[in-house]
């Protein structure tokens, strides 16, 4: 009776609104949540840290949920209901992977404070960023179940870190995302300023990384291709075409317009002024407004627009897109920024 009334209540809302499903079914996270009236899981401490910007994610056939939880060196697992959209975490191994197969998790190597997740666009490959790993890891997805698996192979970091193989630009990685075409994960360094780039193998999602200037695009990384306004990458979104890669740069104050090559998945960044938009003036940058802390990036389905979320200047930037060129130019007036406090230009959205 209750999934049918929380159906009910799910068709009855108007278009876009949200409400949290009644009792356990609203809720669900670690014993402390438990006098909340929440639900209760296991490997679900520190969800969402401050670096990672991409904690959560849902798999493409809606059956599952999976949280990166930062101090249980785990990711997650929940099934979704797909009537009600509630949560439940499966027993055993099927319910979580962590570091050492901690509270009775599947086993990982390199899932050291996982910040951001990923899963391929066919369901069968999860891939993590974790900072104190220095690294990219990578599972194949059970699409029955849910469970996740480590991949043989499967951990790159930028340390000496048993069980994983040396790369390049891995330093305190925050985000990932995956190119459409799944060729090409990419992962932005928050310490390193710079984003890291990986092949991907299309019959297995093991991930390699290119040798040279390909491997890579930083501020100041020997053998990485060279970027401007990189500092501190916490989001990332590709156009559907995959020919640009945006990065949402916090310590930069900053949007970076990458070009991405579709056959290598390379990176490169244009230096005219296409290539970077800044909120204080910066040789090879456009100078746009409202975009301190810069951190999370999204564009719109027609990939006509994009939109960034900006921490220190408690805001929303809104940009217009060339379908041709990938170029991001702010929308102008109070349409280009929506801001908590009054600031010049911007529409100012006050708390109810």
């Amino acid at each position: 009776m209750q999934a049918t009334a929380d159906a009910k209540l799910s068709r009855t809302q108007p278009g876009g609104a949200l409400f949290q499903l009644r009792g356990d079914r609203g809720c669900i996270g670690a014993p402390s949540a438990r006098p909340a009236g929440c639900a209760t899981a296991r490997a679900l401490k520190g969800p969402g840290p401050f670096m990672g910007s991409r904690a959560i994610a849902v798999s493409p056939d809606g059956n599952n949920v999976y949280v990166a939880s930062s101090t249980s060196n785990a990711i997650a697992i929940f099934d979704r209901n797909k009537q009600t959209g509630a949560l439940s975490q499966p027993s055993g191994k099927t319910g979580c992977i962590a570091v050492k197969g901690g509270a009775g998790c599947a086993r990982a190597v390199g899932l050291n404070q996982p910040n951001s997740i990923a899963i391929s666009g066919n369901g069968r490959n999860l891939y993590a960023t974790s900072r104190a790993g220095n690294s990219v890891t990578s599972f194949a997805r059970n699409r029955k179940t849910g469970a996740l698996r480590q991949l043989t192979g499967g951990c790159i970091s930028g340390v000496p870190l048993p069980g994983c193989t040396t790369g390049q630009a891995l330093v305190a990685p925050d985000v990932t995302v995956i190119s459409r075409d799944g060729k090409n994960v990419y992962a932005g360094s928050f310490f390193g300023n710079a984003v890291a780039v990986f092949t991907r193998d299309p019959s297995t999602g093991l991930l390699t990384q290119p040798s040279g200037s390909a491997a890579c695009i930083a501020e100041a990384i020997a053998g990485c291709a060279p970027g401007i306004a990189l500092g501190s990458p916490e989001g990332l979104a590709i156009s559907a075409n995959g020919s640009t890669v945006y990065v949402g740069s916090a310590l930069s104050n900053a949007v970076a317009i990458l070009s991405r090559d579709p056959s290598t998945g390379a990176l490169a960044q244009a230096t005219d002024g296409t290539g970077c938009i800044v909120e204080t003036a910066l040789t090879g940058c456009t100078t746009g407004v409202q975009l301190g802390g810069a951190n999370a990036v999204a564009l719109t389905s027609d990939n006509r627009q994009a939109y960034v979320t900006s921490l220190l200047s408690n805001s929303v930037t809104s940009f217009n897109r060339s379908p041709t060129t990938g170029a991001l130019v702010q929308k102008q007036g109070t349409t280009g920024c929506l801001v908590f406090l009054r600031a010049v230009g911007c529409t100012f959205v006050g708390e109810p």
